[in-house]
């Protein structure tokens, strides 16, 4: 794992569902100010645990005498975790597309979540507590709050970013196919 690589577990599209993406961004383009991710990027976030490093420093707020050692040991443990429950291949369907993030300058579509997916967040959600566990933090729930690194991990949010650096966006003239995308691959990116 290099230094500035994020870690998180993912859900990768099959061909088909790239097919989907790519004719719903070339759709898009005129209505938005923006860069187009790049399709090999796309993918389908279960739970972000960020960059190792800036996670360190974050620990440290609250865990001033922290020592690598011992994080390493808890993100060893979460990683290993992490592996032995990936998901397994699943359908979603599309729902709507939205700016996010803290700028909102990204636009993702989001997909509705199976129960499948709610219980394998629910399991990396379990793993990332064991994680702060691991590390010595009391009230993981309240460190997760005030993380900047996990503040979004609290919440199941199932959406495929499509561009970044959004400054206009007509969304109002936008109507997007239904469609059940196919994920039939998962991953821990960052290894």
């Amino acid at each position: 794992m290099q230094p500035d690589d994020r870690l998180y577990v993912e859900l990768i599209p099959d061909d088909k569902a790239c097919e989907y993406l790519r004719d719903l961004v070339d759709y898009i383009k005129p209505y938005i100010k923006g860069r187009p991710v790049d399709p090999t990027k796309w993918h389908l976030t279960i739970l972000h645990f960020g960059i190792a490093d800036h996670v360190f420093y974050d620990l440290q707020r609250v865990l001033p005498n922290i020592s690598r050692t011992v994080y390493a040991e808890a993100l060893d443990g979460y990683i290993e975790r992490a592996k032995k429950s990936l998901p397994p291949p699943t359908k979603l369907p599309t729902s709507t597309l939205e700016l996010f993030g803290i700028k909102e300058n990204v636009l993702v579509l989001n997909l509705e979540p199976s129960e499948t997916i709610e219980n394998v967040h629910t399991n990396a959600l379990a793993n990332l507590t064991m994680f702060l566990n691991d590390c010595g933090v009391v009230d993981p729930q309240e460190f997760i709050q005030n993380s900047i690194n996990f503040k979004w991990a609290l919440e199941l949010r199932p959406h495929i970013t499509l561009f970044r650096g959004v400054v206009s966006f007509k969304n109002e003239q936008i109507k997007i196919r239904p469609a059940k995308l196919n994920f039939n691959q998962s991953n821990l990116h960052g290894l």
